[in-house]
């Protein structure tokens, strides 16, 4: 009965004309953390470039709620203060009493549900057509609907 190996056939001394060649330079230890840091590396980088992005997309946000809980003398002030020392958040009751902002929500409502129903009804007919309907340049048509979607 052969014995198991205890390492690869590959890693063994192997005697050729009473000489022996030696094992190989690198252990299996040092190739194992190579090959992990070989699939790592794309990982990493690409959650780094993705927290980056998000900070970039998120810091609009960030500034447009700190400088509405800030005073106004705070609003301008160089060097920039990222966070409000005393958030007043009397500044959302005064906005809205000072200009007609529920006429502008009620205007805002309306053109958006006007919108959005137009759009349901017009792509409901588009896709109606393309699906039932057989005629010449359907596949150049529903390239342009599926285009015209995705950049948005």
């Amino acid at each position: 009965m052969a014995r198991p190996l205890t390492r690869p056939a590959l890693y063994r001394p192997v005697r050729v004309a009473e000489r022996t060649i030696p094992e190989r330079s690198r252990t299996r230890r040092s190739s194992r953390v190579a090959v992990f840091w070989r699939r790592r590396t794309p990982l990493v980088i690409g959650y780094v470039l993705l927290i980056g992005g998000a900070i970039v997309f998120l810091m609009p946000i960030f500034w447009m709620v700190s400088t509405a809980l800030k005073p106004s003398a705070d609003i301008f002030a160089i060097p920039i203060k990222w966070f409000p020392v005393d958030p007043q958040f009397s500044n959302f009751v005064d906005a809205w009493r000072q200009g007609p902002f529920p006429q502008y929500f009620y205007n805002s409502v309306i053109v958006a549900l006007c919108a959005t129903v137009a759009s349901v009804l017009v792509s409901g007919f588009a896709g109606y057509a393309l699906a039932k309907l057989d005629f010449y340049g359907k596949k150049f048509v529903f390239l342009g609907c599926f285009w015209g979607s995705s950049a948005r």
